[in-house]
């Protein structure tokens, strides 16, 4: 099921992030790292921040235009 068998990506950076809407609901996901040195990274929590109001905002609009 987890397989990336026949999957290469290019040289760089292995974070991975993206939104997407779903319904009424806003779903953003981010992959940056299991431990802790990711999270007293200070990008990380102010990108993991922004991504939560990001979340809060566009699920209240979702939901203000498909109720109208």
């Amino acid at each position: 099921m987890n397989s990336n068998e026949g999957w290469e990506h290019p040289n760089g950076s292995n974070l991975v992030g993206w939104t997407k809407s779903y319904k009424k609901s806003a779903i953003t996901y981010l992959q940056f790292g299991d431990g802790v040195k990711s999270y007293e990274n200070k990008n990380v929590r102010m990108l993991l921040k922004r991504s939560i109001n990001w979340v809060v905002e566009e699920t209240k609009e979702l939901k203000k235009v498909k109720n109208d």
